[in-house]
């Protein structure tokens, strides 16, 4: 089996020379399947992350939530933790950390509870079909997600970043479903 490394590194070139009329194809199909599924249909609160090197197109799923009056929020890293915050607004993002763009300080979210209403959206460079993720390697979703295991996960992908497996850790943290332009893999 691949290393993690070696996975991320293959894949970073694949999606980095996806041709960008085919992965905004593809990352609208992937849209249009998040928006019918049931999950999203429930969740009050969608934690999102904005688009970035290639990666799944999420700003218009992004403006899709925010015109339905669902509470949207985005991931801001601070040293080595994540928080995410409430935007109601595309154009607050700033160039945060990596250059990934960031949402203004303004309203933190806070997990009652109620983990049911809010979904979980994320961002991988590979995932497998038993739900294992391949990030940039900090793990800012892993210690994230730690404390909240009740939250739908979805990972986002391109059909070619699901690879045939993935070395997982017991801190490594699986999503529920993974969706991608060719359908929805539930592992």
């Amino acid at each position: 089996m691949e290393t993690k490394k070696e996975i991320r590194k293959r894949i970073l070139i694949q999606r980095r020379n996806y041709p960008a009329a085919a992965r905004h194809a593809a990352s609208q199909k992937i849209t249009e399947r998040i928006l019918r599924h049931p999950w999203y249909i429930r969740a009050e609160d969608v934690c999102a992350y904005v688009d970035f090197d290639a990666e799944v197109e999420t700003r218009p799923l992004i403006e899709a939530a925010l015109h339905e009056g669902k509470a949207v929020w985005l991931p801001k890293v601070q040293g080595a933790d994540m928080k995410f915050y409430l935007v109601t607004s595309m154009d607050k993002l700033t160039a945060g950390a990596f250059g990934i763009p960031e949402p203004p300080e303004e309203k933190s979210m806070t997990f009652p509870g109620e983990e049911e209403r809010i979904l979980m959206l994320l961002p991988g460079i590979a995932f497998d079909r038993t739900g294992n993720r391949i990030g940039y390697g900090k793990g800012y979703y892993d210690r994230f997600l730690a404390g909240y295991p009740g939250i739908p996960k979805i990972g986002l992908a391109f059909e070619f970043q699901v690879a045939k497996g993935i070395p997982a850790e017991h801190t490594d943290v699986r999503v529920d479903l993974i969706i991608t332009e060719r359908g929805v893999l539930k592992p």
